[in-house]
């Protein structure tokens, strides 16, 4: 397990120690974050040994050792998510410059590090994700690809025995079919849709939004 050790006295809370600790409730790492008078080095140790290492809720998220201190788990990857993060940041990124050339930069949101850690994508199936222009698929993200997957592997799928794709949405504007929609999420696909159409939407003078409209 491991923990931070964090102190609220000064109002934002800081991390003043990272500890490693065993299932046997020995400490394997002390790793000072801040610099530490060893009287206060002193105390605070013995609010892990008194605190944290005899409670009943060692493993928990956080625990209060004092009034102004609190010990904090980290979560660690193991290994193999380490394996599989760097196999799917590495594969991304090489796509990701195929599909944008002038990106020069590549950087991971903590949620989209999480999301690469859970399990080793198919190159294929990130390339027809790449390489599609289906509405559902437009945006080029982390949080698409995987929440899509199931979605993007029916669409492979059906392109592959050349049927033809379905969707829940009409091909052309329809205002009725538009108030049934329920959540942003559905709102959003269907705008979407129209737009890979060739649809433009039509506003009002005070910007609301009245249909879609395809120009000949």
């Amino acid at each position: 397990m491991h923990y931070n050790i964090k102190s609220t006295k000064e109002g934002r809370a800081k991390t003043l120690l990272f500890l490693c600790i065993n299932k046997d409730k020995s400490i394997t790492k002390i790793d000072l974050k801040v610099d530490l008078q060893m009287k206060h080095l002193f105390i605070l140790l013995n609010l892990v040994n008194d605190q944290l290492l005899a409670s009943d809720s060692l493993g928990s998220d956080k625990i209060a050792l004092s009034d102004t201190v609190y010990a904090k788990r980290k979560k660690v990857r193991t290994v193999e998510q380490n394996e599989t993060l760097g196999y799917n940041s590495n594969l991304w990124r090489q796509l990701y410059k195929k599909y944008r050339p002038n990106s020069t930069k590549i950087e991971f949101r903590p949620a989209e590090v999480k999301m690469m850690s859970f399990e080793k994508w198919n190159p294929v199936e990130l390339q027809a994700f790449f390489d599609s222009d289906y509405f559902l698929f437009k945006i080029k993200s982390i949080r698409v690809f995987t929440s899509k997957i199931s979605e993007l592997r029916d669409w492979m799928l059906a392109k592959e025995q050349g049927e033809e794709i379905k969707t829940a949405h009409p091909n052309t504007w329809d205002s009725k079919h538009y108030k049934t929609l329920k959540t942003g999420k559905e709102i959003t696909e269907y705008r979407q849709h129209l737009i890979n159409l060739g649809f433009t939407p039509v506003k009002s003078d005070r910007g609301t939004l009245i249909g879609y409209e395809k120009k000949l």
